[in-house]
């Protein structure tokens, strides 16, 4: 399988020890101020509810959202354009760009243009582009991905970022954080003076008042909002809410599940084009990308998500593997889900694989999307499809009829701790021979047990009823 480039990135970033602490110290973080703030909703699991019927309410009637929102941009003067996928939509921000002759162009974050390869599309067109989050301008001075949702450059020291800054921008100042921070800041103010056009992505798009909501922290994308006199967003269709009341519920969902804040900083809403201070030509990207393929099947709750990085937070896989070992630019259990319905089972069919099932991403998705649920659905649509190894299949086929004969499965019991106890050291195997040795490159097995909890349990019945 193509996806097999998941499996090694999966390996390399289980070897790196350091990787995992970084991981473990944000991620760990993150979950904490969010459990903190959560305890202010009393019932948060009443918000939960809330927010998930909100997000099915306006993913069962997208078409109706979509025309009344459009429809009301149109009246404000907002020029609306839709993709059908990403290359449309890459064409179409280029085209723009080109008939306003713009060569310079700062970005706020946006995992939608993230998505659709905008940086690159838009340089090969010979313009510069500049993120202006810190931690996506960061990823961007380094040549990266980012590693995370919320916190794209997470797996970055302090001492990585300053090396990245002294060969990019000519940093030569001390490492910690503040001073980083004060010297991108400075970079970046020429970068706005110059710009002649911003992009942003969408949080929230209000589709009774036609207005859209873009979620900042460091006030960067007001900048890139406002300064420049043109001015285009890009939105995924399902960014959809209802009204001003509806987007309340989403913005105090989303400041404390992605962050631990009860609102985030800069909230700024766009009606259309300003006629004294702000962009005179406004424009939104409309894109689709498989979102309403999705729609229409049993994978259609991933909809909801709002891209919070909760659920990323949670998982235990990704504390080890990080974003970067992902075939795209969404990780943790809601990429896994949505990178294979997108870039298809050939390049992304390992991913829903690279799970415990334990439902920790469940407990904390602030829209309750059942992601163990879909993970489960798409490994069984994986193997119908034929996406898998042929050691595998033959593997899970061997284990299938062993458990279909129940004395053949418990003499290979006897036999497999008998010949494991050889190689084991204090009840662990630390190497097998063969294809079972890439169980043990990544991990120690346990030694299986020296009965069964199946005998124990009747031995114990027996002891009692003969006390009795």
């Amino acid at each position: 399988m193509k996806s097999r480039g998941f499996f090694e990135n999966t390996r390399r970033a289980c070897s790196d020890e350091a990787l995992a602490d970084k991981l473990r110290a944000a991620t760990d973080r993150q979950r904490a101020a969010r459990e903190v703030m959560c305890e202010e909703l009393a019932d948060v699991d009443a918000f939960r509810t809330l927010a998930a019927h909100l997000r099915d309410e306006v993913l069962c009637n997208l078409d109706g959202h979509l025309r009344r929102f459009v429809q009301g941009l149109e009246e404000s003067g907002v020029h609306v354009h839709w993709a059908t996928d990403g290359e449309e939509a890459c064409s179409i921000i280029a085209r723009v760009a080109k008939d306003h002759d713009v060569r310079t162009i700062v970005k706020s974050k946006s995992m939608i243009t993230e998505e659709i390869g905008l940086n690159p599309a838009l340089e090969a067109e010979g313009m510069e582009v500049t993120e202006t989050d810190l931690g996506e301008f960061i990823i961007q001075l380094g040549g990266q991905r980012p590693s995370h949702i919320v916190l794209p450059a997470v797996h970055l020291s302090e001492a990585e970022v300053a090396g990245i800054f002294k060969e990019k921008i000519g940093y030569d100042g001390p490492s910690d954080a503040e001073s980083l921070t004060r010297a991108a800041r400075m970079h970046l103010r020429g970068k706005f003076k110059a710009a002649r056009m911003g992009i942003s992505g969408v949080n929230f798009a209000l589709s009774e008042e036609g207005a859209w909501i873009v979620c900042t922290n460091e006030g960067n994308g007001r900048y890139v909002m406002t300064l420049p006199d043109l001015y285009l967003g890009v939105m995924g269709i399902e960014r959809i809410v209802q009204n001003g009341d509806s987007a309340a519920v989403m913005l105090k969902m989303l400041g404390r599940f992605a962050t631990g804040q009860r609102i985030t900083q800069y909230v700024n809403r766009v009606t259309g084009p300003s006629r004294v201070d702000g962009p005179g030509e406004v424009h939104l990207v409309l894109l689709d990308n498989g979102r309403s393929r999705i729609l229409g099947t049993r994978f259609w709750r991933i909809l909801r998500c709002i891209r919070c990085g909760a659920c990323l937070n949670a998982c235990p896989v990704f504390k080890f593997i990080g974003g970067q070992s992902f075939p795209g630019c969404y990780s943790g259990p809601m990429g896994s889900v949505l990178l294979p319905l997108q870039l298809g089972f050939e390049k992304a069919g390992l991913l829903p694989k690279a799970c415990s099932l334990c439902g920790a991403c469940n407990e904390v998705c602030p829209v309750k999307i059942p992601l163990t649920d879909l993970l489960l659905e798409l490994r069984r649509d994986i193997t119908a499809a034929g996406c898998t190894s042929r050691m595998e299949r033959i593997g899970m086929g061997l284990s299938a009829w062993a458990m279909r004969h129940p004395m053949l499965y418990r003499l290979g019991q006897k036999l497999m701790r008998r010949g494991l106890t050889l190689t084991s050291r204090e009840g662990w195997v630390e190497s097998m021979p063969s294809i079972l040795g890439q169980w043990t490159q990544g991990k120690d097995l346990p030694l299986p047990a020296a009965k069964s909890f199946l005998t124990g349990v009747r031995s114990e019945n027996r002891g009692r009823q003969a006390g009795e």
